[in-house]
């Protein structure tokens, strides 16, 4: 019996987390996965590369979903027949004519679900594509027992669609607490400048990442402020981001102490040298901008097996949430930031 070709997708959303599910699920099925952040980023991963199957999110700032596949459907070297599917947080009925006319040939509705993945996969590639692999049994980690307290959020719910796995959980979580960190501000900042439009867009984003953790009812919430924001009611939208940021702040605090659960106290940690910690970092670094991603990850991983100060260890579990969430080029800006913080105390 001959062996599958490895099938080739690139998925397209300019959500990190949406990027995470998708990515996890298509590994299911034994894909390599490539992901852009934009429909910019998109064409020119494209213009060099063959893909058997795109996935699509339509609701992306500077370049929609159609805009893309439009500009997809017309590269060469086989790009009009390839598969594209649109990923919508919206009702599919509403706009398949629109995603027909921009050459789309399926779509998914998010947050995404395995059966529905199945059968768009399988009407797109046929007897190309094989069944997903069975899912490993894992014990309950102590961290997942305490998040099952945390207001706001069902655990249950969300690991569910990632086939109830808690790696792949815990680091969509991690991701979570690095967006709210940095979208709260943008919401924020959206408001006091009258930009609603903006609004809507990360509204709209940040209601598919709190779908895919289990967050339903701030999910709904970042729902009403999207219509909201569309709708131009500016001092709606002021009165109910305050609350919905606060609930943010609140979660965020109640997962940051849940994933901690299971952390060994520092006491019991190795202490690490700050020599070994400036020249670990300054190879995570070099292997980063190398696109090595993988063998930083590696060492920061075996970094935070070691405790130096309060403030390096937070800065380590930062990196590693920058990294698990791809946001490469924050990763790069923090560890250049700390190679210089870490040098300069080894010195002294």
């Amino acid at each position: 019996m001959s062996e599958r070709k490895v099938l080739r997708a690139l998925v397209v959303d300019d959500n990190e987390i949406n990027l995470m599910v998708c990515e996890e699920l298509l590994q299911e099925f034994s894909f390599e996965v490539h992901m852009a952040d934009s429909g910019f980023r998109a064409i020119e991963i494209a213009e060099n590369n063959h893909f058997d199957i795109v996935f699509l999110d339509n609701e992306m700032p500077e370049m929609n979903g159609l805009e893309t596949c439009r500009r997809l459907r017309a590269l060469p070297n086989g790009w009009s027949t390839v598969s594209i599917i649109a990923l919508t947080g919206h009702d599919v009925d509403d706009h398949k004519e629109q995603y027909k006319a921009a050459g789309m040939t399926g779509w998914l509705t998010k947050p995404l679900a395995l059966d529905a993945l199945t059968e768009v996969l399988k009407n797109a590639l046929g007897d190309r594509i094989g069944n997903a692999r069975d899912a490993v049994a894992e014990d309950t980690p102590a961290w997942f027992h305490v998040l099952a307290t945390v207001p706001l959020l069902d655990p249950i719910k969300g690991i569910s669609f990632l086939r109830n796995q808690y790696t792949p959980y815990r680091k969509l979580l991690s991701a979570f607490l690095l967006q709210v960190e940095f979208m709260v501000p943008i919401l924020e900042a959206c408001v006091s400048q009258g930009e609603l439009r903006r609004y809507a867009i990360e509204a709209h984003s940040f209601k598919g990442s709190l779908t895919n953790i289990g967050a339903s009812s701030l999910a709904s919430a970042a729902r009403e402020l999207e219509v909201l924001a569309d709708a131009g009611d500016i001092n709606a939208v002021k009165e109910k981001n305050f609350r919905f940021a606060l609930n943010l702040s609140v979660l965020a605090g109640a997962i940051k102490e849940a994933l901690n659960a299971d952390v060994p106290p520092q006491e019991t940690m190795p202490v690490g040298d700050m020599t070994t910690l400036g020249s670990r970092l300054q190879l995570a670094l070099e292997r980063l901008l190398d696109f090595e991603t993988g063998d930083t990850i590696e060492i920061i991983a075996e970094l935070r097996g070691f405790h130096y100060t309060a403030d390096i260890d937070s800065q380590l579990r930062l990196i590693e949430a920058m990294m698990d969430s791809y946001s490469y080029e924050l990763a790069v800006s923090k560890l250049e930031k700390m190679i210089s913080m870490v040098m300069g105390e080894a010195i002294l």
